[in-house]
């Protein structure tokens, strides 16, 4: 608050007679948990990456702590734009309709289909159900990549796959060539109660994150919509009508170096007060579990141990590198013929506390950049 003094002053002006003085009050300080390398390095890989027809987001966290070092959303705006009034013309061709809606932080506000990034949370359920293990071999023939559940009940085409899976089919080989077929056929074993009730009891999947700033809710079923065998089955490998930011789900993989906790994510260390001589410290904050065992510590340790075969032989092959101990799951949602999202979490499971999560969201097949971005973000901070 502003201080302000009332006084006379002499023709000459010398202060005669002080009628009234208030001294300012300090506001207070938030210090927030973002690592100004980190942070740099996620803005300058979307912007470099990204095309012109591409937007995306990138969040770094602490997979102990839940503090966020790099929350970045592309495309990006100059906040000091914001210092003065905007001419409107400057406001529509910046923010307005035709634009790519810098505005939005799709970090936490995009709610997106998760694709296959979902599928270690599809295999947990299967596994504490004991409906399935990752021995389990899918029992019916493929053709062509594509496969018909049998059966009345089923009236819609096909469930089908990007690639065939080499070897037995079981949960591990499908988890490391992120095979749809597999995790569909997993969602109708685990049946649409015990596949809803795990992601709304342990997950909390539809519920609102609490965070320091607003984060737009996750989405399991629309309103009204009545579920059916190919709703669950899409929902197995995070299509039908699933929604997720990306904090959201970066935030659900803390589970895997948390004994199977869920760390709640934060961007404030702390707040303090200084009255120009000493600082005090109003509130900190550290480390908070924000749910409890969302799954056993045996479908962990089998979920981490087959995302490790993601980065050695599968889908994340490009984040294999010498001397990196990194365990991870892609995903590809696909909105139209022209266009996807793509995903790509990554997190060490070895010396370092971190988690990457980076989305893109543009023309089909162009999504792959995601990797170049991730490894730039899983890079230890170096001086270049």
């Amino acid at each position: 608050e502003d201080g302000y003094s009332l006084e006379f002053v002499s023709s000459s002006g010398i202060i005669t007679k002080v009628l009234q003085r208030v001294e300012p009050v300090s506001g207070t300080d938030i210090r927030t948990t973002l690592s100004i390398a980190d942070q740099t390095k996620a803005h300058y890989a979307l912007e470099k990456y990204l095309a012109d027809d591409q937007t995306g987001a990138a969040i770094v966290m602490d997979t102990k702590e839940g503090s966020i070092s790099a929350l970045s959303s592309n495309p990006s705006f100059d906040s000091n734009l914001f210092a003065f009034p905007i001419p409107d013309d400057v406001y529509q061709s910046t923010f307005g309709e035709g634009t790519n809606q810098p505005l939005l932080n799709r970090a936490t506000q995009a709610t997106l289909a998760p694709g296959s990034t979902i599928k270690p949370f599809t295999a947990a359920a299967a596994m504490d159900n004991n409906i399935l293990s990752m021995n389990s071999v899918f029992p019916y023939e493929i053709e062509n990549n594509k496969w018909t559940p049998p059966g009345d009940d089923w009236i819609w085409p096909p469930i089908s796959r990007s690639d065939y899976t080499y070897g037995e089919l079981n949960m591990f080989a499908a988890m490391r060539s992120s095979d749809n077929i597999y995790f569909g056929w997993a969602a109708m074993k685990i049946g649409e109660d015990r596949f809803l009730q795990y992601f709304r009891e342990k997950l909390h999947f539809d519920e609102d994150l609490p965070f320091n700033l607003p984060v737009k809710r996750g989405n399991l079923v629309n309103e009204g919509t009545e579920m059916n065998l190919k709703l669950l089955s899409d929902m197995g490998f995070g299509v039908g009508e699933m929604l997720v930011s990306p904090l959201q789900l970066v935030t659900l993989y803390t589970c895997f170096e948390n004994d199977c906790d869920v760390i709640q994510p934060r961007i404030v260390s702390s707040i303090t007060h200084s009255d120009g001589i000493t600082q005090t410290t109003i509130e900190s904050y550290g480390r908070e579990v924000l749910y409890e065992d969302v799954m056993s510590e045996y479908a962990k340790y089998k979920i981490v141990e087959s995302m490790y075969e993601v980065v050695r032989r599968g889908t994340a092959r490009p984040l294999n590198k010498e001397g990196r101990s990194v365990a991870s799951k892609t995903g590809t949602a696909v909105v139209s013929k022209t266009r996807e999202i793509s995903w790509v979490v990554a997190f060490y499971t070895e010396d370092t506390d971190k988690i990457v999560i980076v989305m893109v969201d543009g023309p089909a097949d162009e999504g792959n950049i995601k990797f170049d971005i991730c490894n730039i973000l899983l890079e230890e901070e170096t001086k270049e």
